[in-house]
């Protein structure tokens, strides 16, 4: 998917009226290639990290392979570094390819700095019990960084690839892409609780890794006194008893009733949003990604 927002970045934000050239157009698609090859490096650390059973459609995670296991490491690394290769040898004539550089960088630092506050969060949950931790502030902070640059890198490389200079386009495409991320986040977090994961590719773990979730975050908000004490006893552990414990509070909260509202919400605000008179690029570079997930809800 985000190969193809990469693709659809060029293609609106594309000055000439003329047909791209064939040259043009297979430059477009290595640049998309180069940010699906860097995101499936971070994707391999993401699930051993997570020991995440399953990606995309109930395929197994790479290192969960028979012939891969831990060399899914040294794996992920290859595919990082062949990131550097293609761009050098593919873009590095261009004008901005030291700026794709620290981009990159940039979003390799981002996506990790997320990645390890939400891995501690859940680990000093299952320490402290303490339910001081899940607040909006820092769930809206964990998926600004776990996904929110996910979302903003093939747009702000596609801008890159066709000369925007103006500093305010820049903050209104990472401004909509951070809120995009959240939307995606919020998303999944819900997903894990309610879906299937048939549907979803991906095995439930969140409730078990006590992780900071849209759910948790929205019960502890409405939930009673005995419904909190459920919580802070049964979140974060893995016994399918505590599971089944805090799924039954979430249910009883209506949790999937209340994210779907959630969710409306979010998507009109983020039309509103790029359909202003003063924003500076064109909407239907972002409604791509935002219909994929409100018609995924």
């Amino acid at each position: 998917m985000h190969g193809l927002v990469c693709i659809g970045a060029n293609k609106y934000l594309r000055k000439s009226s003329q047909p791209m050239t064939d040259y043009e157009l297979f430059q477009i698609h290595m640049l998309a290639w180069v940010y699906e090859i860097f995101r499936a490096s971070v994707n391999i650390i993401d699930d051993m990290v997570d020991n995440g059973d399953t990606r995309y459609g109930n395929k197994l995670s790479w290192f969960k392979n028979e012939d891969v296991g831990m060399v899914a490491a040294q794996d992920s690394l290859l595919l990082y570094s062949s990131v550097f290769s293609m761009l050098r040898e593919h873009f590095s004539d261009k004008p901005f390819y030291f700026t794709m550089l620290e981009t990159i960088n940039k979003f390799f630092w981002e996506m990790n700095m997320g990645q390890s506050m939400d891995m501690r969060f859940g680990a000093n949950f299952r320490k402290t019990r303490s339910l001081s931790g899940f607040t909006v502030e820092h769930h809206n902070m964990l998926g600004y960084k776990k996904v929110g640059y996910f979302m903003y890198g093939p747009i702000e490389m596609g801008m890159l690839m066709q000369g925007l200079t103006d500093p305010v386009q820049f903050l209104q495409a990472k401004h909509i892409s951070y809120l995009l991320g959240k939307f995606r986040v919020d998303l999944d977090d819900t997903l894990d609780v309610f879906g299937d994961c048939g549907d979803t590719g991906k095995m439930a773990t969140d409730i078990a890794e006590g992780k900071c979730t849209w759910p948790m975050v929205t019960a502890l908000q409405i939930a009673n006194n005995e419904q909190i004490k459920l919580l802070k006893d049964n979140y974060g552990r893995s016994e399918p008893e505590c599971i089944q414990t805090v799924k039954k509070v979430f249910t009883e909260l209506r949790l999937d009733d209340l994210y779907r509202e959630h969710a409306k919400s979010s998507y009109e605000n983020i039309v509103k949003l790029i359909e202003a008179p003063t924003f500076k690029l064109p909407p239907s570079m972002f409604y791509y990604g935002l219909d994929i997930f409100y018609k995924k809800e």
